[in-house]
């Protein structure tokens, strides 16, 4: 089963986008839903108890489109699969020592001044970047990475400092887990087809009337979006070379005293 899970909001639920004037539920808006990552362990998007009895919610998981969810884990997917050199292993084996020296690391950049230390911190820590999903339309995303070790992926995160007015927003604080590359491939090709299958009986169900939207819907516009969608969830999941050279990461890496 794969660790990328979700559950679509009932078609008659969502609310339809621009307005009462101008009600609109696109391909994208009708994929809403709850999305998570079941570790065995720990579950990635989870909120805690406090979180959820301080917004009075009582679904665990966050929730928002997941259209959105699977596009940015596929992102960084190609970095992923990517071998890292033998310095960069031994930096992320850690993820409590990682997150230490990546604060340090950044402190030192701001030290120098912002447009030198900006850049260094840029260089230094891209790879990084480039391997975590950014989901800023939820509220204290969580951070999490996929760095490669050999022929597996480590599934690192650190959602210390995810608070809202002190609270801590999710379950999963800080861990890793490690998956065969082939089987985090599979997991997210997985999760891309079902919410691809998922869309298409959506479709049908709206086409025949088994389902109701709040707003009227073009049946042939959703399917050319189905299309557009399908193109870019399908492609290929292959591995990308850094958007930063090795030797640049390492140097800066080392300017900035973040070596292990």
């Amino acid at each position: 089963m794969t660790p990328f899970r979700f559950d679509l909001a009932a078609i008659e639920s969502i609310t339809p986008w621009g307005g009462p004037s101008k009600p609109d539920l696109s391909w994208f808006a009708l994929t809403l839903g709850d999305f998570w990552i079941d570790l065995g362990c720990d579950e990635l998007f989870r909120y805690t108890s406090a979180a959820l009895a301080m917004w009075g919610l009582t679904k665990p998981y966050a929730d928002y489109q997941i259209a959105a969810f699977v596009r940015d884990i596929r992102t960084c997917v190609g970095p992923a699969l990517a071998p890292v050199p033998v310095e960069i292993e031994r930096l992320a084996a850690d993820v409590q020592r990682l997150a230490n020296l990546e604060s340090a690391a950044r402190r030192a950049a701001d030290a120098m001044g912002t447009a030198k230390g900006s850049r260094l911190n840029y260089t230094a820590w891209r790879w990084l970047g480039e391997r975590s999903p950014w989901m800023s339309y939820l509220v204290q995303y969580p951070r999490f990475h996929f760095v490669r070790f050999g022929d597996e992926i480590e599934i690192g995160y650190d959602n210390r400092n995810c608070l809202i007015d002190g609270v801590p927003v999710w379950t999963a604080q800080i861990g890793a887990c490690r998956i065969p590359v082939e089987a985090f491939v599979s997991a997210v090709t997985e999760a891309s087809t079902a919410l691809l299958d998922a869309m298409a009986a959506r479709i049908d169900d709206i086409e025949r009337g088994r389902a109701t939207p709040q707003a009227p819907i073009d049946v042939v516009w959703l399917r050319e979006q189905h299309a557009t969608w399908e193109r870019e969830l399908t492609e290929s999941l292959e591995p990308r070379p850094p958007d930063v050279p090795w030797d640049k990461t390492l140097a800066a890496l080392r300017a900035l005293g973040a070596t292990s």
